[in-house]
């Protein structure tokens, strides 16, 4: 469900002055379309997944790219196993990063630590922030909103509606947790203990566009009428 609740919590509790802008990059991880939200396999063929997954990245690329003119990032970067989706990410101004697979195994975490080394060293990235493709009602205020939040060397994390997943983890500085990260079950939980254990400061933000994700059958109604124009034959699934 999409939640409406704000919480802020700070550890421990900052006074500083808003920083001045740093090298931010974002990273999104993108599975191969036809791997991508197989959850959804009991309402949608894959083929209708194809089409979702790829709609969803584009709506998460098209906030990033005018994040990116407004000066709030400096860049971003997804990094997908799925070569097919490297045009489409450079048609949005992004830099892709092929996912580097030793085995068929490769964890979500390994390739996001894959792209925030890469960052750091190929881009100077003093800070990271870390989103999924999932987030269809992002827009660029709810991201301008959670950027704006930090302080200096404080790092930020957006739960799930549940409050049990991690729609969004800013690092500050970018080397935080030592690109060890914890996406997937009880991820919120597992970075909020790793990042204070680490001693840093910490906020936690809810943001409405960026707390609801789009991951079971039952989100899918939860959607604007409006977004599914460009999926017409998946919307005629939805609202029958």
């Amino acid at each position: 469900m999409i939640g409406t609740e704000w919480h802020v919590i700070i550890w421990p509790v900052m006074t500083q002055n808003l920083p001045t802008k740093n090298n931010s990059w974002a990273i999104v991880p993108a599975k191969t379309l036809t791997e991508a939200k197989s959850r959804l396999s009991p309402v949608l063929t894959i083929t209708q997944r194809q089409h979702l997954a790829l709609n969803l990245l584009k709506h998460t690329l098209t906030v990033l790219r005018a994040a990116k003119k407004a000066g709030l990032i400096n860049g971003f970067v997804v990094i997908s196993p799925d070569k097919q989706l490297s045009a489409v990410v450079t048609a949005f101004d992004g830099e892709y990063l092929v996912e580097d697979r030793v085995n068929s195994k490769a964890s979500l975490n390994e390739a996001l630590g894959q792209a925030a080394r890469w960052c750091v060293a190929n881009k100077e990235a003093e800070t990271l922030l870390i989103l999924p493709t999932d987030l269809p009602i992002m827009t660029l205020e709810d991201l301008q909103e959670v950027i704006a939040s930090t302080l200096p060397d404080i790092c930020l994390i957006v739960p799930d509606t549940l409050r049990q997943g991690t729609n969004g983890l800013l690092l500050n500085p970018a080397t935080r947790l030592n690109y060890t990260y914890f996406f997937g079950e009880d991820s919120f939980r597992q970075h909020r203990e790793a990042l204070l254990k680490e001693g840093a400061s910490l906020l936690i933000k809810y943001n409405p566009g960026l707390t609801f994700d789009l991951d079971l059958p039952e989100d899918l109604a939860l959607l604007p009428p409006d977004w599914w124009d460009n999926l017409p034959e998946t919307a005629d699934v939805i609202h029958k």
